[in-house]
């Protein structure tokens, strides 16, 4: 060890010495500490109240079938070994179409069978596989053929009996679905001349209001499908043509409005005057059967009096004729036991004697 160094041992540490070191700080009892709101505690934290309100509109277009690429599209072509494994095979999913599609085309309900379709689709999310047409990669695809294949079936289960020759022929989904397109969905102009005739003709008869009124709707439907432009102005007009004249009063308001109305307004307010009109008649047929009711009575009763009359007179008639017979049986009991003195003959007396 060097000499000039010099070594100290150090102090213990105690805690008097420790506390002695410590200044002393002066006690205010009235001191509170303010409590930290979220936003002080957490200031890079948004809170879903302080986040900007985004509106979003999600609008469902139309299933129009694309215009196919034939750049791109090859026949469907491959193999489905018993051996493959497909890591998307517990996606696959199917349409059961007797229960969730139950309405079957025919060559005049297409509207009403695109309707039930296109919901399903839509939730299902199978959209792109009849409207857009096939590429390449997805023909190669396994599993996306699988899937097609589905989807085509369930298509050809919705199907009438008259129909379904007309997709024999279609490979895919989106053939399937471009062939409907295109035989229904665009009619020809001998059908839009016959739809315009049906509408113009279109009369309520002796069927419900609502059921007429489905008619007329089913085919506007069909015409604006096809690319007529009939307003709600041109659908009430015949409407109101088609009803009899015991409408006239609700007719005549329909003219005179002012506001345009909607359809399921006017499907409202003439099922209403159906209803008043039935109301009106059951009110006025219940006087005329009472009526007819109280006549019948007091012809029944009047009946009565003149059989008993008649009955009366004709007992008098037949006590009088049996009185005739008794008073003339009795003279001829007492005429028999008259004798003739002159010839001395029972039955007459002197002055009948017929041989004087």
């Amino acid at each position: 060890m060097d000499e000039n160094t010099s070594t100290t041992a150090p102090l213990p540490i105690t805690t008097e010495s420790v506390v002695s070191t410590i200044p002393s700080l002066p006690i205010n009892n009235n001191f509170i500490i303010p409590p930290l709101t979220t936003s002080q505690a957490y200031p890079n934290l948004v809170f879903p109240s302080q986040q900007p309100t985004v509106t979003t509109t999600y609008s469902i277009p139309p299933l129009t079938p694309q215009p196919p690429n034939t750049s791109t599209i090859i026949t469907p072509s491959f193999s489905l070994s018993p051996s493959s494994n497909l890591t998307q095979e517990s996606q696959l999913l199917s349409i059961n179409a007797s229960a969730q599609a139950p309405i079957k085309l025919t060559p005049s309900n297409y509207q009403v069978w695109y309707t039930q379709w296109r919901s399903l689709l839509i939730g299902y999310g199978f959209t792109s596989y009849v409207v857009n047409s096939p590429m390449r990669q997805q023909l190669t695809s396994e599993f996306w053929n699988r899937q097609d294949q589905l989807i085509r079936s369930a298509l050809v289960a919705s199907l009438s009996s008259e129909v379904v020759p007309l997709v024999l022929s279609a490979d895919t989904s989106f053939d399937v679905w471009t062939t409907l397109h295109n035989t229904y969905a665009r009619p020809s102009r001998a059908r839009l001349l016959g739809l315009n005739e049906s509408l113009s003709q279109a009369t309520k008869g002796t069927q419900s209001m609502s059921s007429y009124l489905q008619h007329i709707k089913q085919l506007v439907t069909t015409l604006n499908s096809a690319g007529a432009t009939l307003t709600m102005d041109d659908i009430t007009l015949h409407v109101i043509h088609g009803l009899s004249p015991e409408y006239r009063g609700i007719c005549d308001s329909l003219r005179t409005r002012d506001s345009p109305i909607t359809f399921d307004e006017l499907h409202e307010k003439l099922c209403d005057y159906e209803a008043y009109l039935c109301r009106q008649s059951a009110a006025s047929s219940m006087p005329i059967t009472a009526n007819f009711i109280a006549k019948s009575n007091s012809n029944n009763s009047r009946n009565n009096k003149n059989n008993r009359q008649s009955t009366f007179q004709n007992q008098n008639i037949s006590g009088h004729r049996n009185n005739q017979a008794m008073n003339s049986r009795q003279s001829n009991k007492q005429s028999s036991r008259v004798i003739c003195q002159y010839c001395d003959k029972p039955g007459h007396v002197v002055k009948q004697c017929q041989k004087l």
